[in-house]
């Protein structure tokens, strides 16, 4: 009978061949040669996807990429922050452009707190 294959397969096959068993182990030996080829086409397939694949780091708040956005919506939000200033009255922080002045130049967030503070 002619050899089949080259090289691993051949020498494994002949190993089948000598073991006997009426094809038995050769059955079991090809089904495990077979399954090896699928692990190893498989991790070469998942291999390749993880080289090109984000990664995990990509969907972190410290990614480089994630970086990189909010350092440009920072620079594009380059006015100053609004200055917060206390309410006399209830005692809230809201925008001092927004605050309103009672009698003696105590500052309040409404004319409610207004009204509370002159009474």
């Amino acid at each position: 009978m002619r050899e089949r294959g080259f090289g691993l397969w051949r020498i494994l096959w002949s190993f089948a061949r000598e073991m006997g068993g009426k094809g038995l182990m050769q059955r079991i030996l090809v089904v495990v040669i077979v399954l090896l080829v699928v692990w190893r086409i498989l991790a070469a397939i998942g291999r390749r996807l993880n080289e090109n694949a984000p990664g995990a780091d990509s969907f972190s708040r410290f990614s480089p990429e994630a970086r990189r956005q909010r350092k440009r919506w920072s620079e594009s939000r380059r006015e100053r922050p609004d200055e917060l200033v206390e309410c006399s009255a209830c005692g809230s922080f809201f925008p001092a452009e927004r605050a309103l002045t009672a009698g003696d130049s105590r500052v309040v967030c409404s004319e409610a707190c207004r009204r509370n503070l002159e009474s």
